[in-house]
């Protein structure tokens, strides 16, 4: 029988996560409270294998990006602009005109119906137009979700207010 390369989406934990027994984190948190020199004294014996502050978690990354199950992701999350992604912003800069992209579309479409008819190597051009005024489309969606995000929350926290009345109401 032949041997199989199993791969898992998610690799095993470390082997370090061991040392994070019960024992180990009260160490942590004696010798933190009272310093390496008071815990010695005191009888304890320190792990030798590894380093007893090495348990502490690090400090939280605030700039640049990490890696997370081999891609990398910026720390910042924010969302690239066309021209980052290296394609063409058909609308202005700060405007809404996604009715005009709409129409652009279907327009596109029924050129593209016509050119299939008359000239079909014409085609792939015509769909790149199609392909490029949708991904525009998206992202002007998407610049705009996190306005509903907070409209969605401001109707949420309404209607619980409302909620929390009434049940006052009916408590009196």
């Amino acid at each position: 029988m032949s041997s199989q390369n199993v791969a898992s989406s998610f690799p095993l934990p470390p082997e370090f996560y061991k040392r994070y027994t019960d024992e180990n984190l009260d160490k942590l948190k004696r010798i933190k409270e009272h310093g390496v020199e008071a815990f010695t004294n005191a009888g304890d014996t320190l792990p030798q294998d590894f380093d007893i502050l090495e348990l502490e978690p690090p400090k939280p990354i605030t700039k640049g990006s990490y890696t997370m199950f081999n891609d990398s992701w910026p720390v910042v999350d924010r969302m690239r602009t066309l021209e980052e992604t290296g394609l063409q912003q058909l609308y202005p800069k700060g405007e809404i005109e996604l009715k005009k992209l709409n129409n652009s579309v279907v327009f596109n479409f029924v050129e593209l119906l016509d050119i299939l008819v008359k000239d079909p190597d014409r085609g792939p051009d015509k769909c790149e137009q199609i392909k490029l005024l949708l991904i525009n489309m998206k992202f002007l969606l998407n610049e705009y979700r996190p306005h509903q995000a907070r409209e969605t929350l401001q109707l949420i926290m309404k209607e619980q207010i409302e909620q929390r009345k009434l049940a006052t109401k009916e408590i009196q």
